[in-house]
């Protein structure tokens, strides 16, 4: 079975433009086939892009593989990785239906708000070039949650199949950044549909945990061997779950699948940032909270709007709840603006 490269026509343009040349008539196929010829205007999936069962799992494996090798070689892109998948996906706007984690990124790393993840970006980008049969958007999807696998946060499941935008998003506020980072994020979700102030103090509170993180094993001073991601020999059990194509089209891949588990050592993701800006806020003296000076700057005002204080407060006393729910988040972001076709009957 064939694979679908990202560069090449997709088979939802290629049947498109095929039917449409047959039957001579553009409205009367979108109608009756529900494959729409402009692709910017949502988030596509192709449920048999990557081929059958096997040939999916071997597909992401590899995908994941090449992503863990490029983490061991440098954890400051930890956050980043989280990141490129929330500035890509929170392009969509539930007004317009349009935009959403569709590899729209690459092309819009320009803007001011996206700027700072250019050389992030560009490792998805080599990766890209190593193995192209993935198309970019699943890259950055899949990107994030394998940093999650990493740092032992709960198994997230994501659809695969995404057809890569071949024309930039709207702007919005976190490409645009013209107000610091907790609002243009507040803002961008708003614009997706989604709760704000909820889902701002989650990423935040992953963001900020993920920087501490990447912070400790820069300033070490072992060796990359003795500093880097713990690897062992045992496997997790493949797992692939299928929906029912014939009516929802949806196809979700475990990130654990057949990759050697990789682990941070003595790393574990929790709250722990979030009850430290609780700390500071309960004791303003003391400012040896292991808080890095731009990420403290940054997050603050979490602690400054009721709206915000109100779910930091939440989240920093149900650390289960915390890791759940961000997981939930993450996913949902993955899935902003998404249609599902298949060829199968």
């Amino acid at each position: 079975m064939r694979i679908w490269k990202s560069e090449q026509v997709s088979r939802r343009t290629f049947v498109s433009k095929i039917l449409y040349s047959t039957l001579g008539g553009g409205l009367a196929i979108a109608s009756a086939f529900q494959f729409p010829l402009h692709s910017d205007a949502e988030v596509f999936f192709d449920t048999d892009r990557y081929g059958d069962r096997e040939i999916t799992i071997s597909t992401i494996n590899r995908l994941k593989q090449t992503l863990r090798n490029t983490l061991s070689k440098n954890l400051n892109l930890l956050p980043q990785y989280i990141q490129l998948a929330l500035h890509d996906a929170l392009s969509y706007s539930v007004q317009t239906k349009k935009g959403g984690l569709n590899g729209s990124l690459r092309l819009e790393l320009q803007r001011p708000g996206n700027a700072f993840l250019s050389s992030c970006y560009q490792t998805i980008e080599d990766a890209h070039r190593s193995y192209s049969d993935v198309g970019y958007a699943d890259y950055i999807a899949f990107a994030g949650a394998v940093v999650m696998d990493i740092i032992g946060a709960p198994r997230v499941k994501l659809q695969v199949g995404r057809e890569d935008a071949s024309e930039p998003d709207e702007e919005n506020q976190l490409s645009k950044q013209d107000v610091s980072y907790p609002y243009a994020l507040e803002s961008s979700f708003q614009q997706a549909g989604l709760e704000a102030a909820r889902n701002t103090v989650l990423f935040l509170g992953a963001l900020g945990f993920l920087s501490q993180v990447s912070e400790q094993f820069s300033n070490s001073k072992e060796t990359d061997e003795e500093q880097g991601l713990e690897s062992s020999d045992i496997f997790d059990n493949p797992e692939l779950t299928y929906g029912d194509v014939s009516q929802k089209g949806k196809r979700t891949v475990a990130v654990g699948t057949q990759v050697r588990k990789l682990k941070l050592p003595g790393i574990k993701f929790n709250n722990q940032f979030l009850k430290k800006l609780i700390a500071q806020k309960n004791n303003n003296k003391n400012k040896s909270t292991n808080l890095q000076s731009s990420t403290q700057d940054k997050y603050l005002v979490l602690l400054e709007e009721p709206r915000f204080l109100e779910y930091v407060q939440y989240y920093a006393k149900n650390d289960q709840k915390f890791k759940s729910d961000f997981v939930d988040a993450y996913r949902d972001i993955t899935l902003l603006g998404s249609k599902y076709e298949t060829l199968k009957k």
